[in-house]
């Protein structure tokens, strides 16, 4: 069974949590209705008190974020941060790729550094020989 991509199983864990709250407000709303009209019946000053208990726990649920919001700014953080490792990955790449370079083109220069030096030593044994006194004089 072939699953969903990703991007369609966000859709509905989203429709899903949507339609759960929907539900539960709706929930809310007819608790509410029942509980106004109950508390309508009870003299005194009880039935305000709950009345703004019920209003201000309304306004606290119409306050909270859906569910999923942390996720969806972790996902988010994620795939920042993915996209920011592909990145440096190819930056890297690329100086490795530089160095490469510069490695092979200094193969040609310590050749000619390394003869250089042998000719150096070579003149510099010639100069010493001939600067030392011979033993016929």
């Amino acid at each position: 069974m072939d699953e969903p991509p990703p991007e369609r199983r966000e859709g509905l864990l989203q429709a899903a949590t949507d339609e759960l709250l929907e539900r539960l407000r709706t929930l809310g709303d007819l608790t509410r209705s029942v509980g106004s009209t109950t508390l309508g019946a009870v003299p005194g000053p009880l039935p305000r008190a709950a009345a703004d208990v019920l209003g201000s726990i309304r306004s606290l649920v119409d306050q909270v974020p859906p569910p999923t919001a942390v996720v969806d700014v972790f996902a988010e953080e994620v795939k920042a941060k993915r996209a920011l490792v592909q990145a440096m990955q190819v930056q890297l790449a690329s100086f490795d790729k530089q160095l490469e370079l510069l490695e092979q083109s200094l193969g040609p220069l310590q050749a000619w550094g390394r003869q250089w030096a042998a000719v150096q030593h070579g003149v510099a044994d010639v100069l010493h020989r001939s600067a030392r006194p011979t033993r016929d004089s």
